[in-house]
């Protein structure tokens, strides 16, 4: 039992006989948790952290969507374990500091040399961390059954609830921004120039596509427009409520379908019923209906490229980042969900920059102009057909 090997002479120089029982058990036992929560924390995934900054910054939707669920298992973890070293631990303090209870019977029987006693003893606290450690496992395994089968006798809650009206999600903004880029530049810390004299204008209604070689920068000109990074010169005018699609789907794993959609409306303002049915609106929309209430793990590629794709119209961002939203899909897949994203934008004309490999495929937008990212430090140049922006632009 090396905790104990190790806390036996910290209490004692911390004055025995003096300290509580109870003390004793947390001096012993706080290392264990502490270190098991530090490790969890050091895994927090970096990408949904992105993903909240976006569409639910703060510190209570971090706290909240991120930090407790994923700490969920290791708080877990820690607790069974810490209370089987409590146990243990109790038989110390007990030693040092009570008047009773086991460890207090084992000091007594050795100061007075009453070894069958002493062995009695002995032999009852083994019994009870085998207890402890066996049943804590067990006791584990049978509460999820005991849960579905107390939460599966209840009535749904669950009730279809519309948005009193869904096109308001698409209705444009009284004064339409525009993305604008000013002589940008950066570099990692330390490290030789990345991007160099970057400079573009989206207006409303306009589509940039952006492609380049890996590596070069683009996803990291993406989070610069999107305040995720801080450029090292130049300047950026971008709305400030931005949709972001990432390479990724990032959807939170705990969160159903319909709740990671609705994430931008339930941090909003919006009452959770009426940000649920929003976001089975949008559902609808990308061809998720029926999937509402699936887990993420549950979806295909496609399908979570969708859910993605909803939750970001589910903000009504004022400008849309895209970040190879589709890639990994197949060419008729990717077809179809740029066609829907081109659906979706007709009906609220914002600026939007799309990183692709597959500048092609999105060529067909009305008002699309395609853009370059080569050379090193990378700078920007149009590459394509020009076409003019549209009259919003001005």
């Amino acid at each position: 039992m090396p905790p104990l090997l190790w806390a036996i002479p910290l209490v004692a120089l911390m004055g025995v006989g003096h300290l509580p029982a109870i003390t004793v058990i947390g001096l012993i036992t706080f290392p264990l948790v502490a270190v098991t929560v530090g490790e969890g924390m050091t895994t927090l995934p970096r990408s949904y952290g992105e993903m909240l900054s976006v569409f639910a910054p703060g510190f209570s939707p971090r706290m909240r969507e991120l930090v407790f669920p994923h700490l969920r298992p290791f708080l877990a973890a820690s607790l069974k374990a810490g209370l089987v070293l409590a146990v243990k631990a109790s038989v110390t303090a007990e030693y040092f500091g009570a008047s009773s209870g086991i460890g207090f019977q084992i000091q007594s029987a050795y100061m007075s040399l009453r070894i069958r006693n002493l062995f009695a003893w002995a032999i009852v606290l083994i019994l009870v961390i085998l207890a402890f450690t066996h049943l804590l496992p067990l006791a584990g395994r049978l509460w999820t059954p005991v849960r579905r089968l107390i939460s599966g006798s209840r009535p749904s809650a669950r009730r279809e609830i519309e948005p009193p009206d869904p096109q308001a999600l698409f209705t444009p903004t009284p004064r339409p921004q525009r993305i604008r880029l000013l002589r940008v530049g950066f570099s990692w810390q330390g490290k030789e120039a990345l991007l160099r004299d970057i400079s573009i204008t989206v207006p409303p209604g306009g589509v940039a596509v952006i492609t380049g070689d890996s590596g070069i920068g683009k996803t990291t000109l993406l989070k610069l427009i999107a305040g995720l990074l801080r450029p090292s010169s130049g300047a950026i005018s971008a709305p400030a409520r931005l949709g972001f699609v990432f390479q990724d789907d990032r959807l939170l794993p705990w969160r159903s379908v319909e709740e990671n959609a609705a994430l931008p409306l339930l941090y909003s303002g919006h009452q959770r019923e009426e940000a649920l049915g929003m976001a089975r609106f949008l559902l609808r929309e990308v061809g998720l209906a029926g999937a509402e209430t699936r887990r993420p793990e549950e979806l295909s590629g496609g399908m979570k490229r969708r859910a993605a794709l909803a939750r970001c119209f589910a903000r009504a961002p004022d400008a849309i980042l895209m970040d190879e939203p589709f890639s990994g899909l197949h060419a008729d897949a990717r077809r179809s969900l740029w066609a829907m994203f081109l659906r979706l934008l007709s009906r609220h004309p914002i600026p939007a920059v799309v990183v692709t490999h597959y500048p092609r495929e999105i060529e067909g937008a009305a008002a699309c102009r395609i853009y370059r990212l080569e050379g090193k430090p990378a700078r920007l140049v149009s590459a394509g057909k020009e076409k003019k922006w549209p009259l919003t632009s001005s």
